[in-house]
């Protein structure tokens, strides 16, 4: 009699053995998306555009008394300047393709820019230059979420939005020879510095580079509304006075480098 032997593995057996390698396989995939799960910090550098317009708002003679202004009122003032960014982040996997975040920013780059300040000078052209402004900032920092869709499990599409901070400063100098000023009093000066809070809102794109490396490009806008600022005070017999706001806003594109915890 022939007998003909029989595989050793069993219907049974050949579906326990599917089933582990197919849980092997889903456990691998959601392994694989949370490797974007947890602390992570980085670094970014870049470039942002910064536009201050200025609004003269009122004008003073050296009493007090209030007078019209001269012509527009307005004038914008913007530069570029090279930014670097420090940042902290956590990100929670809330399905295989999508992940929130959180992070905290700051932020250096030193832009600034002068111009005449408008609506002030009564009469013809003045030997030393009309009275001026400097506008600039340095420092900024902000809080926001994220929200990125997987379109690959080590590519990540997010937007970002959350709450910016910065700080604006302002020089305003009348020169000795102008009908603001009295040249008497050689040039004079007054600065100011206002905290300023608005928001942000962009768009990025991150892969992974390694096992706990990430880099990202990103671009992002911030407005920080309008801001009040002293000009010059009116001072009896020695200037007339004006006071301003500047409607202030930014973007920047950055590329950068997160290291996860």
């Amino acid at each position: 009699m022939t007998y003909t032997k029989k595989s050793s593995a069993s219907p049974s057996v050949l579906k326990l053995v599917a089933g582990a390698m197919l849980l092997t396989g889903i456990q691998l995939a959601h392994a694989e998306t949370n490797d974007w799960e947890g602390p992570y910090a980085g670094i970014g550098m870049g470039a942002r555009y910064t536009e201050y317009d200025w609004k003269t708002t009122d004008y003073q003679t050296p009493d007090g008394d209030p007078l019209a202004l001269n012509g527009s009122t307005h004038e914008t003032l913007d530069d570029s300047a090279f930014l670097t960014d420090l940042f902290v982040g956590y990100n929670w996997s809330v399905s295989p393709e999508v992940i929130l975040g959180l992070e905290a920013h700051a932020s250096y780059a030193h832009s600034s820019d002068t111009q005449d300040v408008p609506g002030v000078d009564l009469g013809g052209p003045p030997v030393d230059g009309y009275t001026n402004v400097e506008a600039k900032t340095n420092w900024s920092g902000d809080l926001r979420g994220r929200a990125g869709y997987l379109v690959q499990p080590d590519m990540l599409l997010y937007a970002a939005a959350g709450v910016a901070f910065t700080q604006l400063d302002t020089t305003v100098t009348c020169p000795a020879d102008t009908n603001v000023c009295n040249p008497a009093f050689g040039e004079i000066s007054y600065s100011d510095s206002q905290n300023a809070t608005g928001w942000l809102a962009g768009v990025g794109f991150e892969a992974t580079v390694s096992d706990n490396l990430t880099a990202r490009i990103e671009y992002l806008y911030s407005d920080y509304g309008t801001v009040d600022m002293d000009g010059i005070p009116a001072v009896d017999n020695r200037s007339f006075g004006f006071n301003g706001d500047v409607d202030l806003t930014s973007q920047s594109l950055t590329a950068g480098l997160a290291y996860q915890f």
